[in-house]
């Protein structure tokens, strides 16, 4: 995504003059259509009948096609003015139009769709074509028509059309070549509700193949140009422009400062669920097809896309009213004088063989926009004016929205798509495996791509913090996608490149599956170098991982041995003291914009019990006992009144054994109860008098001074001082900075104001609250008392005072 700003004058939408020679070859691409069209129609038959045979039914029963060539006569051919029968080149019976009647109520609005469908795929208006019945076609077993070209039987024909009636056969295609292109359609058709129809220029070569089973029926006409219409009469002929097209592609990508993509805005409006290649309208869908074509040759990637051009600029109103507001300004009304912002980009895109490809926004520079007309002709979707006032103040905001095809070098591909981020990425590694699975191997290479991708990944530090959950998603997408294909280089690459410099919590299965495809020493030094970039940044991620790889191993997959697990976990104890703030370095970048961990944050309970599983699970008693140790002394980190309880408890129920034996676990324990103990042995004693703390109250100005004395007194509970606003708003800030048990309202009454100060029992009211979760903790480490050796006094202690908590329910005075 980027934004552009440029002067007005000379406005951002000129044309690059390198690119004239590819826009003027595009240009003589003027002419829709294609050398052939063909399709399917759901749609009920015709009526076909004739004296002799009735009327058919669908699909056509041998007894009827018996009768058909009963009628009819063995089919000939022409060669030059000859008219020849030879089996060995047409094998089929014909039977004249007017043997039979083609017709039924709802014929004619069906035809008219065959031949619309027709006439539009060859580049004709509607309008400008008809169809005359020629015969009805029968082709036995063994039925074939060699390459040949049709004649011009009438005056005004232009092309063929055939539509196929449903037979049971099998066989029997149709191939239609034109200028070194073949298209082959199959013909056949069992379902009784289903035509199938082809039309193609009268100048193309076409056979029939042989039918292998059954027989093959079809109407065949002529299709003539209505009078007076001025349009061509073969079929188009790009194959000579495509070359030429492919190789300036070349020449404009050749340079050293070339444009990074070409992009050939369309002629006609797409929305973004209609674009498709299939979908293209006229010029459009021709220019479709020879840039295709002429891609492939160049070894370019070719899309449709939707560009995007929002713009906003500071505009002198040149009406004479106020306004607001004014939808569809015209360009008349209101004068550009600075453009505030520019953004310019690329979405929506289409493959021409793999639909949607949800790359994301990827930024257009000017300097890769054809054709000039359209470029300087272009005008805004959206022009909105609002907050003019007389001749100044105006906002205009100018919205452009254009489909188009995007052009750029296959091998540039990813590079190109790392601008749009890892997702764009993900979405081509995923297409290239479609492609390699489709090809003859011959023109793709999987492992390079996948190589040039890992290459090209974005780091993730300029993402916003919202962008992260997608970054490790589409790393994860692509790392499972490298292993899974074998790709050992680019997998290496990546996790060298992406994942262990760049490690997220998205990344673990993905990191933990590549663990087991590849070489354990190998992946033993990454996930080392791992804990020691990582540990500090995001210490719960990178033992939630180290867990991960345990469970896997005990799961039964082929992870890492257990001594190097062991390794792994012994270096990841020595970095955890450091990681939980004992020395955290100064001033140290976060991987992710806004991810930076803070060094009072407590360790979640989860984490801590992790930490504690891993070491017993491999005896490692004594990295343990140098983690406790340290974490101990940081109760931000590891809060021995909170944290230590509930995880002490679940350790102590689930590993008893383990903790029985554990001195880590034990020190742990007696910390947290000798914390509780000295806090809570006894319950709070109920305040006796309204004096309030006054310790930090006041500056020592006269007002100040009488809150002081206010707090000192035992017996009252209310007090009024008059004051003007500002010494008002400065009491209350002293008693809000001294977190005294205070509570202000102002008297609106008088001048001035009056404050009144109310004393509380806030204070005590959260001592109470402290002691009560004291309780519940100590209650918590009494669960497990057990499990700690030498421990009856301290546990005799923490009982003592849960019964006393129990028999002393103090009320609060009021």
């Amino acid at each position: 995504m980027s934004y552009y700003a440029s002067d007005v004058d000379g406005g951002y939408f000129t044309f690059d003059e390198r690119l004239s020679a590819l826009s003027e070859l595009i240009s003589m691409i003027d002419r829709p259509g294609d050398y052939c069209v063909y399709g399917r129609f759901p749609t009920p038959m015709p009526r076909i009948w004739n004296h002799t045979t009735g009327v058919l039914a669908f699909p056509l029963q041998p007894a009827q096609l018996q009768d058909l060539i009963t009628l009819g006569e063995r089919a000939p051919y022409g060669r030059g003015a000859e008219t020849i029968l030879d089996r060995s080149v047409r094998d089929c019976w014909q039977v004249s139009p007017d043997q039979i009647s083609v017709g039924g109520e709802t014929w004619g609005e069906t035809f008219n769709r065959i031949l619309n469908r027709a006439a539009e795929g060859l580049g004709y208006p509607p309008e400008a074509v008809d169809a005359e019945l020629y015969k009805i076609l029968v082709y036995e077993e063994g039925g074939f028509f060699a390459p040949h070209r049709d004649t011009e039987k009438v005056t005004g024909m232009v092309a063929t059309l055939v539509v196929s009636l449903p037979v049971a056969g099998k066989g029997g295609e149709l191939i239609i070549r034109h200028r070194g292109r073949e298209t082959i359609v199959e013909m056949c058709s069992n379902d009784p509700s289903e035509l199938v129809f082809a039309a193609f220029y009268a100048d193309c070569e076409h056979e029939i193949r042989p039918v292998t089973e059954g027989h093959r029926a079809c109407l065949v006409y002529n299709l003539v140009l209505t009078p007076g219409q001025n349009v061509a009469t073969s079929a188009p002929n790009y194959a000579d422009l495509m070359g030429q097209i492919a190789k300036e592609i070349k020449n404009c990508f050749a340079t050293s400062d070339a444009p990074e993509k070409l992009v050939w805005l369309l002629e006609h409006d797409y929305s973004i669920a209609g674009l498709s290649f299939e979908t293209l309208k006229n010029t459009d869908a021709t220019v479709g097809r020879a840039l295709i074509a002429a891609a492939a040759q160049a070894d370019c990637s070719l899309h449709a896309a939707i560009v995007h051009v929002d713009e906003y600029a500071a505009a002198a109103y040149l009406g004479r009213d106020y306004v607001w507001e004014i939808e569809d300004i015209g360009a008349d009304e209101y004068e550009l004088y600075d453009i505030i912002e520019r953004r310019c980009e690329l979405d929506d895109w289409v493959h021409p063989d793999l639909g949607a490809s949800a790359y994301g926004q990827l930024a257009l520079a000017q300097n890769e926009l054809m054709p000039p007309e359209r470029i300087t002709n272009w005008e805004p979707d959206v022009n909105r004016l609002t907050e003019a006032s007389g001749n100044e103040g105006a906002t205009v905001e100018r919205h452009y929205r254009s489909a188009a095809f995007v052009l750029w070098p296959a091998k540039e591909g990813p590079r190109v798509l790392a601008q749009a981020g890892a997702k764009a990425l993900s979405v081509l590694f995923v297409q290239s495996e479609q492609r390699a699975a489709t090809s003859d191997g011959n023109d793709l290479s999987l492992d390079t791509i996948a190589a040039e991708i890992a290459e090209a990944w974005p780091a993730p530090q300029v993402l916003h913090y919202s962008d992260r959950d997608e970054w490790q998603e589409s790393g994860a997408v692509m790392l499972s996608r490298l292993c899974r294909i074998g790709s050992r280089k680019a997998t290496e690459l990546f996790l060298d490149r992406v994942v262990i410099p760049y490690y997220g919590p998205g990344l673990k299965a993905a990191l933990i599956e590549a663990t087991s495809e590849l070489a354990e020493k190998d992946m033993l030094k990454r996930l080392l170098g791992l804990v020691s970039a990582q540990c500090t940044e995001q210490p719960e991620a990178v033992i939630n991982l180290v867990m991960g790889l345990s469970e896997a191993s005990d799961q039964g997959q082929k992870v890492m041995t257990r001594n190097a697990l062991k390794d792994l976990i012994k270096h990841l104890c020595s970095e955890i003291p450091v990681a939980l703030n004992v020395h955290r370095p100064k001033n140290a970048e976060p991987f992710w914009y806004g991810s930076r961990r803070q060094s009072a944050t407590p360790l979640p309970e989860r984490t801590l019990r992790e930490i504690f599983q891993l070491a017993w699970s491999f005896d490692l008693e004594s990295s343990l006992a140098g983690v406790v140790g340290n974490l101990v002394n940081a109760p931000d980190i590891v809060p021995p009144d909170r944290t230590l309880p509930p995880v002490l408890a679940k350790l102590g129920t689930s590993f008893h054994a383990q903790a029985s034996e554990s001195e880590a676990f034990a020190r742990f324990w007696r910390h947290s109860a000798n914390v509780l103990l000295a806090r809570s042995r006894t319950t709070p004693p109920e305040p006796t008098d309204w004096v309030v703390s006054s310790n930090d109250l006041g500056c020592g100005c006269e007002y100040c001074a009488e809150l002081v004395r206010f707090c000192a007194d035992p017996v009252t509970t209310t007090h009024r001082i008059p004051v003007r606003r500002e010494l008002r708003s400065h009491l209350r800030s002293v008693i809000e900075r001294a977190g005294a048990d205070l509570s202000c309202e102002t008297e609106r009454k008088g001048s001035p104001y009056t404050l009144i100060c109310t004393k509380t029992r806030d204070s005590y009211t959260r001592r109470r609250q402290q002691y009560a979760n004291d309780i519940s903790a100590i209650k918590r480490l009494l669960e497990v008392a057990d499990a700690v050796p030498e421990a009856t006094s301290i546990a005799a202690s923490l009982r003592a005072a849960v019964n006393c908590s129990q028999s002393n329910s103090p009320t609060t005075t009021t």
